[in-house]
């Protein structure tokens, strides 16, 4: 179980971890990925472990996939087609008037790209750097279970 703290507006402004007065914060050196919502990298910041174990195990990875200099193998633009299909197939689901908001060929795209970051994911894993970083076992065994 993981246990999460909720951080305030206001502390968030005080330690300008968003940067928003001075143009940039300590979250804009984490926040790599782009997406049209918001992005893990800002939940983990506004919803920060409070267990000692869970802080130090995923500091513990971090750790090691900078030291490794592991390339992720996705691409933005990926994520991009996947989530406006996922986001899509949530909201259709909601809506009373079942009216198609995507085209066959968006749909298309869409599951092919969750597919392709299912496939790239299982391939990530198995690869042996990844393999070796034994503080990812963990994860790296329930991605892979796909």
């Amino acid at each position: 179980m993981m246990h999460l703290l909720r951080t305030d507006e206001q502390t968030i402004g005080d330690l300008e971890i968003f940067g928003k007065k001075t143009g940039s914060g300590i979250f804009d050196i984490y926040n790599q990925a782009h997406t049209r919502r918001r992005s893990l990298a800002g939940e983990l910041f506004r919803q920060p472990l409070s267990n000692r174990e869970a802080i130090n195990q995923r500091s513990n990875v971090i750790e090691s996939f900078a030291s490794l200099k592991v390339k992720f193998p996705y691409d933005s633009a990926l994520f991009d087609t996947a989530e406006k299909y996922l986001v899509s197939a949530e909201d259709e689901g909601k809506s009373k008037n079942n009216q198609a908001v995507m085209g066959e060929k968006e749909i298309q795209n869409g599951v092919l790209s969750v597919i392709q970051i299912i496939q790239l994911t299982k391939a990530f894993t198995q690869r042996p750097e990844i393999q070796s970083i034994t503080n990812y076992n963990s994860e790296r065994r329930r991605l892979s279970y796909w």
